[in-house]
């Protein structure tokens, strides 16, 4: 695969972004209450933290999100957050251009992974911090399932589908905004 200056790379993530909002809301009809509500997160870059010291990273393309230390993957922590006009959000990476996605349909322990596909997620607010730092549920649409840290005793961690733990911060993640 040939690189791409980065400057192109930002104007092709623009385009793919403005093109996202009318894919999404071309999809299944939602309330009408629904599709004016903002998303809860400003779109910009972050970095997805679980917890301290640990960061979402995508790997490569088509392969299993994961949880690892800051500086780990220098550019595959910094995610755009693509926000749709109905209050959800895609994810991408700008280091690969790759979305957060999943493996097939939507059950508990499938994991994340990276897709060239955009797919849409929800954010649930579950706390502002003192720092300013804002942590969500990311779940995915119309189904109850959440982003969490996988149990399978892997090293790198990797990311799935999870039913809620009704009151549990620990499936929650901080969204830290990448100051340039």
């Amino acid at each position: 695969m040939t690189q791409q200056p980065l400057s192109r790379r930002r104007a092709l993530g623009t385009v793919a972004a403005t093109s996202l909002a009318a894919l999404f809301t071309a999809g299944a009809p939602r309330a009408a209450a629904a599709m004016s509500r903002p998303a809860p997160l400003a779109g910009g870059t972050y970095t997805i933290a679980k917890n301290p010291g640990q960061l979402l990273t995508a790997q490569g393309a088509n392969e299993p999100l994961v949880i690892l230390p800051p500086g780990a993957a220098p550019g595959a922590q910094e995610w755009e957050v693509v926000r749709l006009t109905h209050g959800n959000i895609a994810l991408r990476n700008i280091r690969q251009n790759t979305y957060v996605g999943h493996q097939g349909t939507f059950r508990p322990h499938r994991f994340a992974v990276t897709t060239s596909t955009p797919y849409e997620w929800g954010l649930s607010p579950a706390l502002r911090t003192s720092k300013g730092f804002l942590a969500f549920h990311l779940q995915a649409p119309d189904s109850e399932l959440v982003l969490d840290r996988s149990p399978l005793a892997v090293y790198p961690p990797r990311v799935d589908l999870q039913l809620p733990r009704k009151g549990d911060m620990r499936q929650a993640w901080q969204f830290r905004a990448v100051t340039k």
